[in-house]
């Protein structure tokens, strides 16, 4: 009461404040805000003790350091607040063979004919062959997804098309090493883990399958392949299958196109479950 009201009027005839705000708070504590001329604010808490003497209550000095928590957050610690936070690294997953069965996810790459022999008189125009043929025999796997189901036969729940880096390095075959007479020579793994560094696509992490084509042979009506699915990061071989189709069809992009729809198969019917047996 009159202790409190003179309190205020001594204050203010000592310090020239401008004008007060006091409000009484639920413990029954006085809070009392002094403005000052220059809009600072100085703020003093008070209690009544049992005797109704006013006691003005000491309040921890904050420094320039501390912020204002906002309500329902913590705050920070020193330790927090002065080391910078930890900045977050990538971490590049290796892949083995048993990951290609349990990754949901795979990166087609397309047919590699970076090192493919082809043999018979009908690829005796290899500049068409390899600037026309090559992107044809490519093409009709992305424009016809449905027969050549990568995404069914190899049994995954999405299949990433990025044919882009298969379509550049086939364009850059020389024409001068694309025919083979008689027959043509059968990769070691060794070549196929080779052929593989110099694969590229625009994922950096993930399962890669690519068809790395070893020969067209039309003397014989056979084309071979390696079935290969490789750690996209470190470009490592995990599972490689040297399969062959047979050709059919009307025209050259039908007739081979129907040999890797035969390999295909293949690997939907019993390759994948071999494969499976041995490496999962």
């Amino acid at each position: 009461g009159d202790q409190l009201t003179r309190f205020i009027v001594a204050e203010i005839d000592r310090s020239n404040n401008s004008h007060i705000q006091a409000k009484v708070n639920e413990d029954g504590s006085f809070s009392i805000d002094f403005y000052e001329q220059n809009n600072q604010v100085n703020s003093k808490n008070f209690t009544v003790d049992n005797s109704g003497m006013l006691l003005e209550s000491v309040v921890p000095e904050t420094t320039a350091e501390e912020t204002t928590v906002q309500e329902g957050v913590a705050p920070e610690s020193s330790a927090q607040r002065s080391v910078p936070p930890e900045e977050k690294k990538v971490v590049q997953q290796d892949y083995y063979p048993s990951d290609v069965f349990t990754q949901k996810k795979l990166v087609f790459a397309g047919i590699d004919f970076s090192r493919t022999k082809f043999v018979g008189s009908v690829f005796n125009n290899t500049t068409e062959l390899r600037n026309k043929t090559f992107i044809e025999w490519n093409d009709i796997l992305v424009n016809e997804k449905k027969k050549f189901n990568v995404q069914g036969f190899f049994r995954k729940n999405e299949v990433i098309y990025d044919f882009s880096g298969t379509y550049s390095r086939n364009g850059r075959r020389s024409t001068d090493d694309l025919i083979a007479y008689g027959s043509a020579p059968v990769f070691t793994k060794a070549q196929i883990q080779n052929i593989l560094s110099g694969v590229s696509v625009n994922s950096s992490s993930g399962i890669g399958l690519i068809l790395i084509a070893e020969s067209y042979n039309k003397e014989t009506d056979e084309a071979a392949v390696w079935v290969t699915l490789f750690d996209i990061s470190s470009k490592k071989l995990l599972i490689t299958d040297r399969l062959t189709g047979k050709p059919k069809g009307a025209g050259t992009r039908n007739y081979w196109s129907n040999a890797i729809y035969e390999i295909l198969l293949q690997v939907d019917k019993n390759r994948y479950r071999s494969w499976e047996n041995t490496y999962r």
